[in-house]
């Protein structure tokens, strides 16, 4: 089981204002996009202890958290994105004509990889991108995934006008090493 904790802690709104910065400048997110602070909460795995999440920084990996020995060779990454997809459907697969938008990490608008993978290219950046109502959680977690790079950004947006991310209702960005998501709901100021 994985724990939806709503975050307060300062390195948390720290870490989630500065991403939401960095959506500013490729348009992902507008400038009368308002994060609602109240609502941030991140995906933290089964078992952590309530005090423990006040001294977790956003940048330690989710092994030293889940305090995962270390092995030698390759290992699947252990990450949350299954868990965090499942709750983006259940909360906004029913919002008007919501769909998920994640910036497309490493790749360009040429590409070759944008190919097979469902996408729009906005300000000269790809994104990669899904409507919730037509999808599942393995799709959402699927475009979670192709969104990490260095960082991940990606907002939940309410496409009934028509225009992209003129109305954003959720912001999501990378934390614990890209292993997991931290979000916040968003108030688009008229």
């Amino acid at each position: 089981m994985i724990m939806h904790y709503l975050i307060k802690e300062e390195p948390f709104i720290s870490h989630l204002l500065s991403r939401a910065e960095e959506a500013k400048d490729i348009g992902l997110l507008s400038k009368k996009d308002d994060l609602i602070l109240s609502s941030a909460a991140v995906f933290f795995p089964d078992g952590i202890d309530k005090q423990a999440i006040k001294v977790i920084l956003p940048t330690f990996p989710l092994r030293e958290i889940k305090e995962m020995e270390k092995s030698h060779g390759w290992i699947k990454r252990d990450d949350l994105f299954d868990e965090a997809a499942k709750w983006i459907l259940i909360k906004y697969s029913g919002v008007g004509n919501a769909e998920l938008f994640c910036e497309s990490g490493y790749s360009r608008k040429e590409d070759k990889i944008l190919e097979s993978r469902q996408h729009i290219i906005f300000r000269g950046n790809p994104f990669f991108n899904k409507r919730l109502s037509e999808s599942n959680y393995e799709m959402i977690a699927k475009i979670l995934r192709w969104g990490r790079s260095w960082r991940l950004l990606g907002v939940v947006a309410d496409m009934s006008g028509g225009a992209v991310f003129e109305k954003n209702i959720l912001f999501i960005c990378d934390v614990f090493d890209g292993d997991s998501i931290l979000v916040s709901e968003i108030n688009t100021i008229k």
